[in-house]
């Protein structure tokens, strides 16, 4: 039976894989770095990389919003993270889109000159953010 080697690294939607699979995972031990080293059959972990390809029905996909629908996901995560400057709020934008191909900075431009305009929040000149409407 050939087996190969997955680390908790590339592991993130195993938990998912392994209610609908049945895996027999074998702890082969732990790194230095906290990860761990399992044993799967070459089948099991195919199909496991198989599952972590997916792309995850939460994340947005930028190329294929319009404007407007941009500008509402941004705000209600930037809702909720509520960062206080204003390279806060470029670097969670960012982080909003690193997994679909990005966003330009552009872009990003944009969408925070949008919600200033929307009066979601404003931002001074020394890039304080203080929120308006929420």
């Amino acid at each position: 039976m050939d087996s190969a080697l997955a680390t908790n690294s590339n592991l993130h939607k195993a938990p998912q894989f392994l209610l609908t699979q049945k895996i027999r995972m074998k702890k082969i031990g732990t790194t230095t770095t906290g990860n761990f080293i399992i044993e799967v059959t070459k089948e099991e972990y195919d199909a496991l990389l198989q599952t972590n390809d997916q792309p995850d029905a939460s994340q947005a996909k930028a190329k294929g919003m319009s404007h407007s629908e941009l500008v509402t996901y941004a705000a209600d995560r930037l809702r909720k993270l509520a960062p206080k400057r204003r390279d806060g709020v470029i670097r969670s934008i960012e982080a909003m889109f690193q997994f679909n191909g990005g966003i330009t900075a552009a872009e990003i431009e944009k969408l925070v000159a949008s919600l200033q305009k929307r009066k979601f929040f404003a931002i001074t000149a020394d890039g304080k953010v203080s929120y308006l409407g929420t």
